[in-house]
């Protein structure tokens, strides 16, 4: 499964304040912002949770690859977000209802009779998936501009 990329572009009075500022306010102001949104992002990353029924929780939840291998890099036009997970496409789009083939000694446990069960074949019920990407789209030039109007005011008379 592919990794999940978004590309942003950067509205055109923020790219007008860009232009307008020394390289090296124009650095701090992306730099900033690439913190800021590489710590929301790891604020509001999906996670597992044993409730949820994933075994390895040291892989997947609050250190998970999800979370951790994120990358951001901004140009003067674009900001260009990355989850180069291999299940990251799942955990933004969702997936439909589908059967899961495994080793035919796989063991699942089954809640609902309280045993391990030794199958080659689940009926996954499928996922909605959280639509991350979406919402990146959305936030992460609000954290840009802000930086921008912050490093402004810090250069202006």
């Amino acid at each position: 499964m592919a990794d999940v990329t978004i590309r942003v572009k950067i509205d055109p009075q923020s790219r007008i304040d860009l232009a307008s500022m020394t390289g090296a306010a124009v650095s701090r102001a992306i730099s900033a912002a690439e913190r800021d949104i590489k710590a929301y992002w790891r604020d509001i990353a999906p996670v597992s949770t044993p409730a949820k029924g994933w075994k390895d929780i040291s892989r997947y939840g609050p250190r998970g690859r999800l979370r951790r291998d994120f990358i951001v890099s901004t140009t003067l036009k674009s900001i260009h977000m990355i989850w180069p997970t291999p299940y990251a496409k799942w955990a933004d789009e969702g997936a439909d209802p589908h059967i899961i083939f495994g080793n035919p000694f796989l063991r699942f446990f089954w809640r609902n009779r309280g045993l391990w069960m030794r199958t080659d074949h689940v009926q996954h019920p499928g996922y909605t998936g959280h639509r991350f990407s979406d919402h990146m789209r959305i936030v992460a030039p609000q954290f840009l501009r802000q930086r921008i109007i912050e490093e402004l005011g810090r250069i202006a008379p």
